[in-house]
């Protein structure tokens, strides 16, 4: 759902206007609640957007162009970064460092690369920094796929 929805915000900002933009002063035909005359805010914002980007085709080129450009990067392909991902799994990498120091106290491995505390410990980090970014990878790739059903 997430990914569709960003299509549609695409298709939006694709086919943005200030033409068929909808203003509430015009709703109401540029009369207030209590009768009298309310300026245009569409006219207000055509002005600003003209001394702004110099046209109103300017703005709405730079709209369908940058803006949806850096909305697409920034909402599709750097969603649920992993630097996130990692934190959000701390507990994850936690637990195992749990375990590993309940198992620090035995003493019957006399060589402590035999000894399961430091194998528990790198287990939880080949899990946390490997496994999970991977895994998060392949569910974005899934649902990208997904969308277009």
């Amino acid at each position: 759902k997430y990914f569709r929805d960003l299509d549609t915000m695409r298709q939006q900002l694709l086919s943005i206007s200030f033409d068929t933009a909808c203003c509430s002063c015009c709703d109401q035909d540029h009369v207030g609640p209590s009768g009298e005359a309310i300026p245009c805010d569409r006219k207000i914002l055509k002005e600003c957007v003209k001394i702004w980007f110099g046209s109103e085709q300017a703005f709405e080129d730079i709209i369908r162009s940058e803006v949806s450009e850096i909305l697409n990067r920034d909402l599709s392909e750097q969603v649920f970064s992993t630097p996130w991902i990692l934190g959000v799994a701390a507990p994850i990498m936690w637990l195992f460092m749990d375990l590993s120091s309940s198992f620090a106290s035995m003493s019957e491995w006399p060589l402590w690369w035999e000894h399961p505390a430091p194998a528990l410990l790198l287990e939880g980090l080949v899990f946390w920094l490997l496994a999970i970014p991977s895994a998060k990878e392949i569910h974005l790739c899934v649902c990208r796929i997904m969308r277009a059903r």
